[in-house]
C-alpha cells in the first residue's frame, strides 16, 4: 500500500464511533510507503493498537512532521525503515520513526518547502546548515509570517541550494535582506532561478546584501510589492541606503545577470 503527496493528511486513520480499544489489525500488509506527506504527523491520534503481523517493508519519505507511527504499534516481522538510508528498528517502531525525526530525515528529497510551516525548524535556521538538511532537490522555497528572522539565507546555504526556480518571501517584517554575505565569495549562482516574489515586508531594503557578483540568468519575474524601504537588488550596507529612482532599482550589473522579463516595484504599497 502507498498514500503520498496529499499535503494536507494528517493521520491516515481517524478514530470514531463508541470509542472501543479493539486492536486494528492489518492481517495480510506486507509493504507500505509514506510520501510526500507533508502534513502528516501520526498514523493515528487515537489510543489503539496496530498490529502488522507480516509487514516486512516499511518506507518513509518526505514527511517531516511524522514523529511517532501510532500509540502501539505491533510489527513483528519489520526490522528496518527506509527513509534516505536504512534505518534498523531500535526497540519499537515509535522510537526509530522519533530519530529520523529528530534527525530532519524527512525533508530529504524534499521539492516544495514552506517554511513558515515548521517552527522549530525556523528556530535553528541559520545553526542547521542546509548540506545536513540536505535540499538538494528543492525546487519551491517559500516563507510567510516570520518576524523572528533577519534574513533568509546566507552565501553557504545558496550554494547547497542547486536547483530552485522559486522563491518567495512575505509579511515577515524583521527581514531587511533575503540573501547575506557571511565570507568571501566571488559569486552566487543560481542557474535556475525563474521567479523571486517579495511581498509586505516592512524592513526589506534589498535582495541580497553583499559584494560578490550575482547570477541568475532565467529569472523573468521579480516582484516587489508593499516593500517601502526596499531601494535596490544588492547592496553593501543595508540600513544605510538612499531612496533610488525605481527605474534604477537595477543597476546595469545586476540588469546583465539577471534577465527579468516581468519587473513589478510598488515599494511603497
Amino acid at each position: 500500500m502507498t498514500v503520498g503527496y496529499c499535503h494536507k493528511l494528517n493521520e491516515i486513520v481517524r478514530t470514531e464511533g463508541d470509542g472501543t480499544q479493539d486492536p486494528i489489525i492489518f492481517s495480510s500488509l506486507r509493504y507500505l510507503k509514506l510520501v510526500g506527506l507533508i502534513g502528516l504527523a501520526c498514523l493515528c491520534s487515537g489510543n489503539f493498537t496496530f498490529d502488522f503481523p507480516y509487514l516486512e517493508e516499511l518506507i518513509v519519505e518526505n514527511c517531516p512532521k511524522l514523529e511517532i507511527f501510532s500509540k502501539t504499534p505491533k510489527t513483528p516481522r519489520l526490522v528496518q525503515v527506509q527513509g534516505g538510508k536504512l534505518w534498523k528498528l531500535e526497540g519499537d517502531l515509535n522510537a526509530t520513526i522519533k530519530r529520523m525525526y529528530t534527525e530532519k530525515v524527512g525533508f530529504i528529497g524534499l521539492m516544495n518547502l514552506s517554511l513558515s510551516e515548521f517552527p522549530e525548524l525556523i528556530q535553528n535556521w541559520h545553526t542547521k546548515s542546509l548540506q545536513i538538511l540536505d535540499f538538494r532537490y528543492l525546487l519551491r522555497l517559500d516563507i510567510c509570517n516570520c518576524n523572528s528572522l533577519g534574513y533568509l539565507l546566507t552565501l553557504s546555504m545558496v550554494r547547497s541550494l542547486v536547483q530552485p526556480d522559486h522563491l518567495e518571501v512575505k509579511h515577515s517584517t524583521r527581514m531587511d535582506a533575503v540573501i547575506m554575505e557571511e565570507g568571501s565569495e566571488n559569486k552566487i549562482i543560481l542557474p535556475y532561478l525563474s521567479q523571486i516574489i517579495l511581498e509586505s515586508c516592512s524592513d526589506l531594503t534589498s535582495f541580497y546584501v553583499g559584494s560578490c557578483t550575482f547570477q541568475c540568468e532565467l529569472l523573468t519575474r521579480f516582484e516587489v510589492l508593499n516593500c517601502p524601504k526596499m531601494a535596490t537588488f544588492a547592496s553593501t550596507f543595508p540600513r544605510k541606503l538612499e531612496k533610488e529612482d525605481p527605474q534604477a532599482f537595477f543597476s546595469s550589473k545586476a540588469k546583465a545577470l539577471c534577465n527579468s522579463k516581468s519587473y513589478i516595484y510598488a515599494g511603497a504599497g
